[in-house]
């Protein structure tokens, strides 16, 4: 199933109609293709139990889709994802609010690949949190994470209740040349709250957290699993991690690394990952010292020549 036009204007609107999902697969067995949709304003908000307002997938891959303004009480405002693939998507102002029972604002998943997507202003109100993605499994891939917040805060007295995880919220899975910025939580991981998976080659820079979280906890919050090759302050314990500024073209808006920035050639080679976000090729030698390497981060720099000329002065 593909649009002609793309998804600017090829658009299956479910209206916000209570109950109704913009597209959907149940049947493991089958591997649809869909390509070149936006998918909005769907509504699963029937019951604590519903998933995926907008799409639910548990095989086949959805691609160059814009996901919008979808809604679920429960696991995954945007898309519930058991299986197949997300692929060069869009996913903004999707939402899970149930507050017990809410997980990943944009998406869930137990399983399956997102890759080489970008995830703005997505939010979830449950203290279970995952203001983007809430992962148990699977692999998020070449993604950017920003302007996504985890809102809950509710006090039941003995105990406080604080969305975690503004991006992402990680049981397990592996999370591999992510940049997650300018994403907020009411309590700990700003940017990832991570108790297992993996993270490697991914930069948390510029996330946030209330006064009352410990600043340590803006970027990542670390109960298990492993961080490494990634650039995160607090230097995250694990190999080849850093805490430097990752020096983005723009901190507001563009997260391209600046020439000289130490994210720079300073990943680990993954087999899984010849790409970036733009599907530029990974990796390339973005300091000019002659080796190839991959760099931190969704975006692999192009070489020293061939980057356009940044002034830093006044004249």
């Amino acid at each position: 199933l593909r649009s002609v036009n793309g998804p600017a204007v090829t658009v299956l609107d479910a209206r916000g109609t209570n109950g109704l999902r913009c597209l959907e697969n149940t049947n493991a067995a089958a591997n649809p293709q869909i390509a070149g949709f936006t998918l909005k304003r769907g509504n699963r908000s029937l019951s604590i139990y519903d998933m995926g307002g907008g799409l639910y997938l548990l095989n086949g891959t959805v691609s160059n889709c814009w996901i919008l303004e979808n809604y679920t009480l429960a696991k995954g405002g945007g898309v519930y994802l058991g299986g197949g693939a997300l692929v060069d998507c869009y996913l903004a102002s999707n939402r899970a609010t149930e507050w017990q029972y809410g997980h990943g604002g944009a998406v869930y998943m137990t399983n399956g690949l997102v890759a080489r997507c970008r995830f703005v202003t997505n939010w979830t109100d449950s203290h279970q949190g995952g203001g983007a993605i809430y992962m148990t499994a699977g692999t998020v891939r070449n993604c950017l994470l920003a302007g996504n917040v985890a809102n809950k805060y509710f006090d039941y007295g003995a105990v406080l209740y604080r969305g975690v995880g503004g991006a992402v919220r990680m049981t397990g899975g592996r999370l591999e040349h992510c940049t997650l910025t300018r994403n907020a939580a009411r309590g700990p991981g700003g940017g990832l709250y991570q108790t297992g998976g993996a993270v490697t080659n991914c930069i948390l820079a510029g996330n946030c957290v209330p006064r009352a979280v410990p600043e340590a906890y803006a970027n990542l919050y670390q109960g298990g699993g492993s961080v490494g090759y990634s650039c995160s302050a607090p230097i995250p314990v694990g190999p080849g991690n850093t805490g430097v500024d990752p020096q983005f073209v723009d901190p507001a808006g563009d997260y391209r690394l600046r020439p000289g920035s130490p994210c720079l050639d300073s990943g680990f080679a993954l087999a899984t990952s010849a790409d970036d976000l733009d599907r530029e090729p990974r990796p390339r030698d973005g300091d000019g010292d002659g080796a190839a390497a991959p760099d931190m981060g969704a975006y692999e720099e192009e070489l020293p020549g061939n980057r356009p000329f940044l002034c830093n002065f006044l004249a």
